[in-house]
């Protein structure tokens, strides 16, 4: 039996998908007709039945031969996701009950780990995206190459997490010669991430809600492991770090309206090009970056600075700047409050 197994997140076995959705296909069938479409023993069907009758999927035909009819999907599962949802914040309820008891016990004993030692690719990948779910107000990230795996592949949950929790991503400039990386960041800004550049970020880091921080133990080896730091000067002094490197860093915006120039706002492509002019590149990584010849670049750039009336790029960096091309003004360092959204259990765009 093969079957798509997408209910199993609100609770249903491989056996009572199988069956609930053959009944949508086929309203009233019986046991037996259910036990020959699904190819499901019938013992196996008829506790299914039972099971998504008592969940509130299935109902039974009036007549003297049993025959199923399937409560409609938009009221049955999203009955089922309602309550998988509270079951969820009960846990989470219990989740802060036990670390406070955590936390009181290492209190007592004066034991308490600040740091912890993860090793293995899947398990610092793991933690990596524990901790960033475990972010209820921001997320600070230190970003760059090289990565675990391609920095293009997707990530469903990305988009929920970041418009949920204020992420503030700071990038090596070496992570926009990256192929793909521009877009990445690109799609990232659009669910509401800050980002800003600098010529070189030391490390990588994750930091959630300044109370929890992962980094690897080495740049080159990712089998190699990664940090945990809890709540202690040591964290403070990261967050420190952060926040240093972060005012001296470059925004980067993708927003290309004029409110003070006459004319047609900027395309996407020019105003990849400004930012990619802005983080410092050689032309021959922004002609990768963009997929396109240097003799390309360089009939955009002078395209670029003639439109902005500027003899020399850092003139037209600096005119860009005042019509509001290159990115968001710079806020102060610090956190910023957003509002709560529920959120699933899903990773970020790759930032391993």
């Amino acid at each position: 039996m093969a079957v798509d197994r997408t209910l199993e997140v609100v609770g249903l076995d491989e056996a009572e998908e199988a069956v609930y959705r053959a009944l949508l296909d086929a309203p009233g069938s019986s046991l037996t007709v259910l036990a020959r479409t699904t190819g499901v023993a019938a013992r196996r069907v008829r506790a299914a039945l039972e099971t998504l009758e008592a969940k509130g999927l299935v109902s039974r035909a009036p007549g003297k031969t049993a025959r199923f009819v399937p409560v409609p999907p938009d009221i049955a599962i999203e009955g089922l996701v309602l309550r998988r949802r509270e079951e969820l914040e009960a846990v989470r309820l219990v989740a802060a009950q036990l670390a406070e008891r955590a936390r009181a016990s290492a209190a007592r004993t004066g034991t308490v780990d600040l740091v912890e030692i993860v090793t293995g690719r899947e398990a610092v990948s793991e933690r990596f995206m524990q901790i960033k779910r475990s972010a209820r107000e921001e997320v600070l990230i230190l970003d760059r190459p090289p990565y675990a795996h391609d920095p293009r592949d997707d990530v469903p949950e990305f988009d929920e997490m970041a418009a949920a929790v204020h992420h503030r991503v700071l990038y090596d400039r070496e992570a926009f010669e990256v192929p793909g990386r521009l877009a990445l960041v690109r799609r990232a800004a659009a669910v509401g991430e800050e980002a800003r550049t600098i010529a070189r970020v030391p490390m990588k880091m994750v930091v959630a809600d300044r109370r929890v921080a992962l980094l690897p133990l080495s740049l080159q080896k990712a089998d190699t492991g990664a940090l945990v730091v809890h709540r202690s000067m040591l964290l403070d002094a990261l967050t420190t770090l952060f926040e240093i490197l972060w005012a001296q860093a470059t925004p980067v915006g993708f927003g290309g309206t004029l409110p003070d120039v006459q004319g047609p706002s900027l395309s996407d492509e020019d105003h990849d090009l400004l930012l990619l002019l802005a983080t410092g590149l050689k032309d021959q990584a922004i002609a990768r970056q963009l997929g396109i010849g240097l003799r390309t670049l360089a009939r955009r750039i002078s395209a670029l600075m003639t439109s902005l009336g500027a003899e020399t790029r850092f003139q037209a960096g600096l005119e860009a700047a005042r019509r509001g091309w290159a990115g968001r003004a710079a806020e102060e360092p610090g956190p910023r409050p957003r509002a709560s959204s529920p959120r699933t259990a899903q990773p970020s765009a790759g930032r391993s």
